[in-house]
């Protein structure tokens, strides 16, 4: 099925945008979900991922001092990509407010990218990428991406399943176990419909 999003900021533009009008389904009985991102590092990422991984959502901690000597020597500052897919899940039809900066974060819900500005989504439930890098500029620094419903003020969270979380975590890339470079405990999420 296919949902008309309006986008609402410096342009006015309508796109249509696939969309599920179930709910997100736990993968096996029991399935719980949690707010997080299921983020890796690299160089030219979407071609060179490095197995270091982060499940924090993006707030301008993506790149931390830690996260830095961590992938010294592995990744060059100026270099490193950064990429994290979620599922966010609308509960009510309505407008909401995409905040992030201005530059240095590439928005994509169901693969159409997002400006920050106001927004018109229908409920259900969307694919998320995020993307940022240190190309030049301290993009990764100050990277953050927030979902707000405007009627509220109620920040819609960033989810993915356990089951996902636990194989986003066990993989291997490069045939290496990856490292989690966040140390970030994703918090259980209520998602109406689970």
């Amino acid at each position: 099925m296919c949902r008309t999003i309006l986008l609402t900021a410096v342009v006015m533009a309508a796109i249509v945008c696939p969309s599920r009008a179930e709910p997100p389904r736990a993968k096996a009985a029991g399935e719980v979900w949690y707010e997080s991102v299921l983020g890796v590092y690299g160089r030219a990422i979407r071609g060179n991922r490095k197995p270091f991984i982060n499940l924090r959502p993006p707030r301008r901690n993506l790149w931390t001092d830690e996260i830095q000597r961590t992938l010294q020597g592995t990744l060059s500052y100026e270099e490193v990509d950064y990429i994290g897919t979620a599922c966010l899940w609308i509960p009510v039809s309505g407008t909401y407010t995409v905040e992030m900066p201005g530059a240095g974060v590439d928005f994509r819900l169901n693969g159409q990218r997002v400006e920050a500005g106001e927004i018109a989504l229908a409920e259900g439930l969307y694919e998320v990428e995020i993307y940022s890098n240190h190309w030049g500029q301290p993009y990764l620094t100050y990277a953050e991406v927030s979902i707000v419903q405007r009627k509220t003020g109620a920040r819609i969270p960033f989810v993915n399943s356990a089951s996902d979380i636990k194989a986003f975590r066990t993989q291997k890339i490069d045939g290496r176990r990856v490292v989690d470079v966040g140390d970030y405990k994703p918090r259980r999420v209520e998602i109406k419909g689970d």
